[in-house]
């Protein structure tokens, strides 16, 4: 069966296909005529065709969105709250915007994802990229996809200024954490870190030394841990600081994941956590 096209729904309302576009797209026509033409519409069950529209405007209607994650690395976006949340804002925005989103994780070399997404740019897919970039990088991914001439918006990447990054205060985060337990009386305070080279956590680790110093507290070198965003890497990150030094009284992670396996730990060896 064929699918109904503009020029049947116009037909069937007794109006010319500019006007039934006009119409359906909720551009000025007489009310009656619009009726006319929403009711023909519905009657035939037409459907616009997007990749029509596209070849008409040059625009598709999709924003791309990207996560950046270096391959053989833990899967940050599966059971990860944050990107949750900000993927769930994504959507929810461009649908009162009448955009769609095209969710994506890069996963190739971190030296070659520019390129990647330089050609999924190049192919005329999105209107606009909002790019993730969880892992140091050289700053080219969002230039190269703006280099096509698609607008880029990134989320927490400290090599992208101005209006155009979207960006976590990381620095007022770690330095409220610090300044709760230096007014619980805690002058030595180990710290669970997040993986080397992953943007927040480089961030938050320089953040942590800062907010500590400011305070006058020397934070010991074998007192600070990296390790991957996991509830495995968390509890035995713990383990191996207590197994090392008991001469810290507060820990701080830098990730729930962490935190909750610092907790397991915590509970496996009967330390209370008020």
């Amino acid at each position: 069966m064929r699918l109904a096209r503009l020029s049947d729904v116009a037909t069937l309302a007794g109006v010319s296909t500019a006007t039934a576009s006009l119409a359906l797209n909720g551009r000025p026509v007489a009310e009656e005529t619009r009726a006319r033409v929403l009711e023909a519409a519905a009657q035939l069950r037409y459907v616009a065709r997007s990749h029509a529209k596209a070849l008409k405007t040059g625009q598709t209607g999709v924003i791309g969105f990207w996560i950046v994650n270096r391959p053989g690395t833990v899967e940050l976006t599966e059971d990860s709250g944050f990107f949750y949340r900000i993927l769930r804002g994504a959507f929810t925005a461009a649908e009162t915007y009448g955009f769609s989103i095209s969710f994506n994780v890069a996963r190739a070399d971190l030296g070659q994802v520019g390129e990647h997404l330089s050609a999924f740019a190049g192919r005329g897919l999105y209107d606009a990229v909002i790019v993730a970039a969880q892992w140091a990088n050289d700053g080219s991914y969002a230039g190269a996809v703006r280099a096509r001439g698609v607008p880029v918006v990134t989320l927490n990447d400290p090599n992208e200024p101005g209006d155009a990054n979207v960006r976590v205060d990381q620095q007022a985060g770690i330095g409220l954490a610090v300044e709760h337990l230096v007014a619980a009386g805690h002058r030595d305070i180990a710290y669970l870190a997040g993986p080397a080279g992953h943007l927040d956590a480089d961030v938050r680790l320089a953040a942590f030394y800062k907010a500590t110093a400011e305070r006058g507290l020397r934070v010991p070198e074998h007192h600070v841990r990296r390790v991957d965003y996991t509830i495995e890497a968390g509890a035995e990150a713990f383990a191996a600081l207590l197994a090392q030094s008991r001469s810290f009284t507060a820990l701080l992670a830098a990730d729930d994941f962490v935190a909750a396996g610092a907790i397991q730990t915590a509970h496996q060896r009967g330390l209370r956590i008020p």
